[in-house]
């Protein structure tokens, strides 16, 4: 509810129910995240700095995500983020703050920097002796870097396929219990080649990466598991080939949800979800493809909040068109202008892309 009431801007509604839950766990007051958050989305840098000032030496760790997500303000976001880097000493503190950079680097568009840090997460990861988030920050960063909208370079998207390719899942993880996600990882592997070579529009080897997929054995329990990767893999060929019924006929295939002992592969259903709202888009179901854009930011798992906040501007500048389109203008109006000043900084790929949505936002503003 916490979460819905952000995401909706229902600031009234956000803070009565982080009261609510100071109340009922006893909290002396509530988080950082609760406080600085409506002030960021206010833009009143006096109230927030208040809030921060108050915070002192508490933290809380979805205040940068917090303020990223809801109130739709990343130089905020970096202002309390970068200074608990500065101090923080355990190596998987510091990389909770590194994905929180590269999640608000991805949400302005920023993939040069954002992949930036999402390196270093894994450098600090590695370090720390903790072999399986590093590897979980590894596929979530190739994740990203096939993600159809962000203005990732190709030469970018090859390297990162390297390394998927280079990546021999069969060597055991050092010092790890097996667990759910261990027998997947060739499956994992071959999914993040498949989308990978699908946005890099080699649609051959994509299939063939995606025909080895179903080829191979299932472990027992992850037949869910492996769907979702076959299905969300193919609809992303599909999706480049620019057939968008197709998409949707691979991704009806599956008809539940990933098992919670696969949340880390969050990233799957997030991409899955993008390439549904798109086709829908594509097929004219404006209606469809506006709950499907709006429903894209949807996961708790640690992992899975990069792809959401990097999916958020695309998301608003998708349904800004597609309400413009049923001639809701103002709704239009004021998804073009999240959008165009959430991107604002973004990389050089994508200055086109904004380039054009100022373009319409101005053609909009002259329509009475």
């Amino acid at each position: 509810m916490i979460e819905l009431a952000g995401s909706e801007h229902d600031w009234s509604a956000y803070d009565s129910l982080w009261i609510r839950w100071a109340r009922a766990t006893g909290a002396r007051k509530p988080p950082l995240s609760a406080r600085a958050v409506p002030a960021a989305a206010r833009r009143d840098d006096d109230a927030f700095r208040r809030a921060v000032a108050e915070a002192k030496d508490e933290w809380d760790s979805d205040a940068g995500w917090a303020v990223t997500a809801f109130a739709e303000n990343p130089s905020a976001a970096r202002s309390i983020v970068q200074p608990r880097l500065a101090k923080a000493k355990s190596p998987w503190d510091r990389t909770a703050l590194r994905w929180t950079l590269a999640a608000i680097d991805l949400a302005e568009g920023q993939w040069w920097s954002g992949s930036r840090e999402l390196v270093r997460a894994e450098q600090e990861l590695t370090r720390g002796g903790n072999p399986e988030p590093r590897e979980f920050s590894f596929w979530h960063r190739a994740a990203c870097a096939a993600l159809p909208p962000l203005p990732v370079p190709r030469a970018h998207i090859s390297a990162t396929r390297r390394e998927v390719s280079q990546w021999d899942p069969s060597v055991p993880l050092p010092g790890t219990t097996p667990g759910a996600m261990t027998p997947l990882r060739p499956h994992v592997r071959l999914f993040l080649l498949a989308i990978l070579d699908a946005r890099l529009g080699a649609l051959d080897s994509a299939q063939r990466d995606l025909d080895a997929l179903e080829r191979m054995s299932v472990p027992s329990g992850a037949r869910v598991a492996v769907d979702h990767l076959v299905a969300v893999g193919r609809a992303s060929v599909a999706s480049q080939r620019g057939d968008p019924a197709a998409v949707l006929k691979a991704l009806d295939r599956v008809s539940s949800q990933l098992p919670l002992s696969y949340n880390v592969l969050s990233f799957v259903d997030l991409q899955g979800r993008w390439l549904r709202a798109e086709a829908l888009n594509s097929l004219g179901r404006d209606r469809e493809a506006i709950r499907w854009f709006a429903s894209v930011p949807e996961t708790s798992h640690i992992f899975g909040r990069l792809l959401e906040i990097a999916l958020q501007g695309p998301s608003e500048l998708r349904m800004a068109e597609l309400y413009a389109r049923q001639g809701e203008l103002g709704h239009a109006r004021e998804l073009y202008g999240r959008f165009i000043d959430l991107w604002a900084n973004v990389d050089p790929d994508g200055r086109d892309v904004v380039r054009s949505a100022k373009d319409r936002a101005a053609q909009l503003r002259r329509v009475p």
